[in-house]
């Protein structure tokens, strides 16, 4: 199987937010592989100048003409190119790889993000989910090795398409090269505030964290992401005469750190509307830890398990509004819970880093590629 250092990796999204690819790409060149990135510029900015990324400007920002153009687009890449690797972050540029693989001698990795086709943005549109379904059952099979984000997906997804998925968790990096400059000495934090970082989409308990916030006058939220209901939330925000709601939209991985740093908790909440939800092991959860702050978290397998474990985080049963108040309350009012859960956030980072992750990360691909 071996094809040499260089590598193509494609994106759907932009790679500016993505934790996880700038990641996986500076461990990887690390180790002496060569990256390329494939992915759409959806906002003006430049990555960072030691990712080498090719980016275009798509005619069509989303729904199905928009994937069609990026995997039209990737696959005359592929097929062009003198690139025999390909990594594929996520379902939605799976199609490109495997048909340049019928045209190619291509190695493809596929790095699932999610359980894609039990998202919720797919669950609720049965037959949209039904083309994801067949593509998903058409295209995962015949990759050459994939791997995803925690046990429980893991093993769901190997049960599902028949072929073995290892585990790559999207720990945060704490080494030297990831060091904030200038803690955001510039930025006009809300102080004092709580925060939520991710996509503001459905069944991730935003409402009902909106609504809790009219409990908590003196207490800012600071919601850092977009998403197909960020309006709504706005709306839902100003027709409550809350004033003490704050939509910062995408941050940079440097921005997003300093942000969470001075916040007081965080918030990771997510309603069971799938299995991707439901067996997730969201960015956040780790990057809270990093940060040195407790959070209020649902009570699903991969959280609970690590929880019981490391004990950072109120876990609740569900985003109920009664539930998410006693919670707050906890973090807010019982000093000592707060410092207990605090300090083990210390001692939690010292085995749940990137460092650490990324070693597994290069042994695999020197496993994969050296055969």
């Amino acid at each position: 199987m071996k094809r040499g250092n260089k590598i193509i990796l494609l994106t759907f999204g932009d790679i500016l937010f993505d934790q996880r690819l700038q990641k996986s790409i500076r461990s990887l060149e690390q180790a002496g592989y060569e990256i390329i990135v494939f992915a759409r510029k959806l906002f003006p900015e430049s990555p960072d100048r030691n990712i080498h990324a090719l980016r275009y400007r798509p005619l069509f920002s989303r729904g199905v003409m928009a994937y069609l153009e990026y995997n039209v687009r990737a696959f005359l890449k592929l097929v062009f190119s003198r690139h025999h690797v390909v990594v594929s972050f996520d379902l939605d540029t799976l199609p490109a790889a495997i048909a340049a693989s019928y045209l190619k001698r291509l190695v493809v990795i596929h790095d699932a993000h999610e359980f894609f086709v039990e998202s919720p943005e797919l669950v609720l549109r049965s037959k949209v989910r039904a083309i994801w379904e067949r593509i998903a059952c058409f295209c995962i099979p015949k990759v050459d090795r994939a791997y995803t984000v925690g046990n429980a997906i893991a093993q769901a997804m190997q049960e599902e398409y028949g072929i073995p998925f290892e585990v790559i968790r999207n720990v945060p990096m704490v080494g030297e090269e990831n060091e904030m400059k200038g803690e955001g000495s510039e930025i006009k934090f809300p102080k004092p505030y709580i925060i939520y970082q991710g996509a503001l989409n459905t069944g991730r308990g935003l409402e009902q964290i909106i609504q809790a916030m009219k409990y908590f006058p003196d207490i800012n939220l600071v919601l850092a992401g977009r998403g197909d209901i960020e309006l709504y939330l706005k709306e839902m925000a100003v027709s409550q005469t809350l004033s003490n709601i704050y939509f910062v939209g995408n941050l940079r991985p440097d921005e997003l750190k300093i942000w969470t740093k001075k916040a007081i908790f965080g918030l990771n909440l997510l309603e069971n509307m799938g299995k991707s939800y439901f067996l997730s092991l969201a960015n956040k959860f780790f990057d809270y830890i990093e940060a040195g702050i407790p959070q209020i978290c649902i009570d699903f397998p991969e959280y609970r398990a690590l929880n019981s474990r490391y004990d950072v985080a109120i876990l609740v049963e569900s985003c109920d509004e009664h539930l998410l108040l006693e919670g707050f309350n906890i973090l807010l009012k019982d000093t000592e819970v707060y410092q207990r859960l605090k300090s083990n956030t210390a001692i939690a980072i010292r085995e749940l880093n990137w460092e650490l992750e990324s070693e597994k990360l290069v042994r695999l691909y020197n496993s994969w590629l050296s055969m």
